[in-house]
């Protein structure tokens, strides 16, 4: 489909456009919503201030489009590519991304709250300052994406993969990391009171000066951990491994579950001579 027919049947009030080509068409502030595009091509379109609340792009081929300060409020972009693209300030909220695919691409200032992202890939993705209270990217890719300073509070992290991203400055108050993989990343002066890590791979992440008050850390891998001046306290750390990690500092008052020092190779040990903690 041309652009010029696309035109005629949006003006005639059409609402399904499904499997078209419509790649690097301008819709610079037009309202799309509640439009049907299901596996179309709408490659490097631009959809700066346009309106896509409550439309269907399952499928849809959005690679490189420019979608800043887009509306797209309830919209299904299961399994939908968007790699490489920008999409800073977007407003997702409560969009569906489930399987999607977003490598890449940069959602810095973006909205996410309550949106669904399962098992969807944001490979070396930029979500600078970006809100995603209470989304869901259970089982979802965010290998060594930019993730600084989000704000994570509530939001569902079970079995994301997460490793060498920067996390530094992030609020994860409440969140559900259960068996998540952070190896490697930065959690430098977050938050993540009362968060779940529950059995999570936490290997060499950079926790400096973080909060992981009242955390839920059964189980978790915290080897070679630099948790210097973290405030660990009322944690619980039954069954952790905390072999080699770096505890300088750390604030531990009410900690549950850590194991004596006593008891070397065994889930709690501390492998580490420079262990100093402050218990008030």
């Amino acid at each position: 489909m041309d652009i010029q027919t696309f035109w005629q049947k949006y003006h005639s009030a059409e609402r399904s456009f499904c499997a078209v080509d419509l790649s690097c068409a301008d819709f610079h502030g037009v309202n799309l919503s509640g439009l049907d595009f299901s596996n179309s091509h709408l490659d490097q379109t631009c959809l700066i201030w346009a309106d896509i609340s409550g439309a269907i792009f399952t499928g849809v081929e959005l690679q490189e489009t420019v979608a800043v300060w887009v509306q797209a409020l309830w919209t299904d972009l299961t399994e939908a590519n968007i790699s490489s693209a920008d999409w800073s300030c977007a407003n997702l909220t409560a969009a569906i991304l489930d399987r999607a695919t977003l490598v890449h691409t940069t959602l810095t200032g973006a909205t996410l709250s309550e949106t669904s992202a399962q098992n969807t890939n944001f490979l070396g993705a930029n979500l600078w300052g970006a809100w995603a209270t209470d989304a869901d990217f259970s089982g979802a890719c965010l290998q060594q994406t930019n993730l600084a300073t989000i704000r994570l509070t509530g939001a569902h992290l079970a079995a994301a993969d997460i490793s060498w991203s920067n996390l530094s400055g992030a609020t994860g108050v409440g969140a559900n990391l259960t068996a998540a993989t952070l190896e490697g990343s930065d959690l430098s002066n977050s938050d993540f009171t009362e968060a779940c890590f529950r059995e999570a791979d936490l290997t060499a992440i950079n926790c400096y000066g973080g909060c992981l008050q009242h955390a839920n850390l059964q189980n978790a891998d915290l080897r070679g951990a630099d948790l210097t001046h973290a405030n660990l306290s009322g944690a619980d750390l039954t069954g952790a491994n905390l072999a080699g990690a770096d505890l300088t500092d750390a604030v531990l008052k009410g900690v549950i579950g850590m194991a004596s020092s006593s008891k070397p190779h065994t889930a709690g040990y501390l492998n580490s001579k420079r262990m100093i903690f402050r218990l008030i």
